[in-house]
C-alpha cells in the first residue's frame, strides 16, 4: 500500500513539473508603414508588429495560440501557433506576429496590449506591453502620405532621402539578398549613400546590371516607427 502511494506521489510530481505555464520575456513592438506598391501591396498600409522571448519547458511546439488584446478597446487578435513567426535578434529567438491589422490595415491602436499565450495543457501566461510612438499623442496612428522621398542620382549610384527627420535607413538589394548576409545594411542618418561598390559587387557576381533596391526608413533610434518605401528598379 505504501509503495502504491509513493508511486502515485512521484507520478503527480512528474506531471506537475511538466505542466508549468509558458514564460514571456522582453516584449518589443514596431509600427510598420508600407508605401503603396511596397512588397506588391496594392495600397499604403500600416501594421503592428509584436514579438517576445518565449519559453515553454515542453518546447515551443507545446504552444497552442497567442492572443493580442487592446485593453481599452477590448479588441483581440488570435494567432494560431502554426502562423506564429520566429525572428532572431542577437542570440535570442523571438516569437510573435508582424501583421496585426486594424481597419483594413489603415490604422494602429496605440496604448496597452495584453499578450496571452495558451499552451496545449490550457495553461495561460499574460504580459502587458505599452505601444507608443515618439512625439505622437493621438490614441490611433493612421496611414497618411509617406513623409520621405528617396532620390537616386549620378547614374543611380548615389541615394539620398529627404523629408522629415529620421534616425537611420536600411537597404536591401532584392535581386541579390545575400549581399548583406540575407539582411539589410544599416546607415545612420546621412546626406548621401554611395551605392557604387554594392552595384559593382552585384554585377560581378550575378553578371547583370539589373538592380532592385528596397529602402527602409527608421524614424527613431528604437525603431518603433518604420517606413518601407516602394522598391526601385535601377
Amino acid at each position: 500500500m505504501k509503495r502504491i502511494l509513493l508511486l502515485l506521489i512521484i507520478a503527480m510530481l512528474i506531471l506537475a513539473c511538466g505542466n508549468e505555464p509558458p514564460v514571456i520575456e522582453t516584449p518589443i513592438y514596431q509600427v510598420i508603414v508600407y508605401q503603396q506598391k511596397s512588397f506588391n501591396l496594392p495600397n499604403a498600409s500600416v501594421f503592428l508588429s509584436i514579438f517576445f522571448d518565449l519559453y515553454d519547458e515542453n518546447g515551443i511546439e507545446d504552444i497552442n495560440e497567442v492572443t493580442f488584446i487592446h485593453i481599452d478597446n477590448e479588441i483581440a487578435w488570435t494567432i494560431n501557433s502554426k502562423n506564429l513567426e520566429k525572428v532572431v535578434w542577437g542570440n535570442t529567438s523571438y516569437y510573435g506576429y508582424s501583421f496585426i491589422q486594424y481597419q483594413n490595415a489603415q490604422q494602429v491602436l496605440l496604448g496597452d496590449y495584453l499578450i496571452q499565450v495558451l499552451d496545449n495543457a490550457e495553461n495561460i501566461t499574460e504580459k502587458v506591453i505599452t505601444v507608443e510612438l515618439p512625439d505622437y499623442d493621438e490614441p490611433i496612428f493612421k496611414v497618411s502620405a509617406i513623409p520621405y522621398q528617396v532620390h537616386f542620382s549620378n547614374d543611380n549610384q548615389e541615394l539620398t532621402i529627404t523629408g522629415e527627420s529620421f534616425s537611420s535607413c536600411e537597404l536591401k538589394f532584392m535581386n541579390y539578398p545575400g549581399l548583406f548576409n540575407h539582411t539589410r545594411k544599416k546607415f545612420l542618418f546621412t546626406e548621401k549613400i554611395n551605392l557604387e561598390p554594392y552595384l559593382t559587387e552585384i554585377t560581378n557576381s550575378k553578371g547583370n546590371t539589373d538592380h532592385r533596391v528596397s529602402v527602409r526608413v527608421n524614424k527613431d533610434e528604437d525603431n518603433t516607427l518604420i517606413y518601407f518605401i516602394a522598391e526601385k528598379d535601377l
